[in-house]
């Protein structure tokens, strides 16, 4: 990155005065790199932030009665004791090809949707369940019931951690990831699609109980209408947390 500065070339007119000494300038403002081959979506200030990086992309408010807090460098989304829906939506429906990620504020309050796309019997989503764990939910092709699965976590997760999930699929299969963990969950699993549920953070669809938006801090958001490989997934994460570090974000 470069850095202009002007050089005195008269004499300094008051005493005691140096020149800039240039060996001990620092860089205090890090480059931020969005991911390539995705939608970049780097949240904080003000709402302007749902405006994709490159600018050609807006997310909704799937309830726009539910205000957002920004800070510095995230989103806020408020909870709901009812229906509503706190999640933001991207204008892409919820498909059997895509990849999307994301880097949150870990809570652990149970019974929450963290990400995707899902509703009482299409679509899926990344979700805490009832017993407080983190899953991967879907509705079975065919049956539309919903069937989850444990994501593996890091060990040590603890509320208040910032971590990133990642989520890929092309057609029946399926990798859901969150970061520093040891593992992935694989899956080989058809869905009910349905292309009018739009991807997001938080819960952009689900009415099926109450209480399922909780308050969920959001930093990042990624998406893209390919999937990529597992090993694709630990590089994607990488770049997340050394993208949230010129933040000011530390992610587990």
């Amino acid at each position: 990155m470069p850095y202009l500065f002007t050089r005195l070339n008269f004499e300094v007119p008051f005493s005691g005065a140096e020149y800039l000494n240039e060996s001990d300038v620092s860089r205090v403002i890090s480059a931020v790199t969005p991911q390539p081959g995705f939608f970049n979506w780097l949240f904080g200030g003000s709402s302007a932030s749902l405006t994709s990086y490159d600018g050609a992309h807006v997310m909704t408010q799937a309830d726009a009665t539910l205000t957002k807090t920004y800070g510095d460098n995230y989103v806020q989304l408020p909870s709901s004791t009812g229906t509503l829906k706190n999640g933001l939506q991207t204008e892409w429906g919820d498909t059997s090809i895509y990849t999307w990620c994301t880097v949150i504020q870990y809570s652990g309050a149970a019974s929450q949707v963290l990400g995707g796309a899902t509703d009482n019997s299409t679509g899926e989503a990344v979700q805490m369940s009832s017993a407080g764990a983190i899953v991967f939910a879907y509705k079975e092709s065919g049956t539309g019931t919903t069937k989850a699965q444990a994501i593996p976590v890091p060990a040590g997760l603890s509320a208040g951690a910032n971590i990133f999930i990642g989520v890929t699929r092309s057609g029946s299969n399926l990798t859901a990831f969150v970061g520093g963990a040891s593992t992935k969950l694989a899956l080989t699993a058809a869905k009910n699609a349905n292309a009018a549920l739009k991807i997001g953070p938080g819960n952009t669809s689900y009415t099926g109980a109450s209480g399922y938006s909780k308050e969920l801090r959001c930093y990042e958001f990624l998406y893209s209408t390919n999937a990529v490989s597992a090993s694709d997934l630990d590089s994607i994460y990488a770049a997340a947390k050394e993208r949230c570090a010129a933040r000011g974000i530390s992610v587990l």
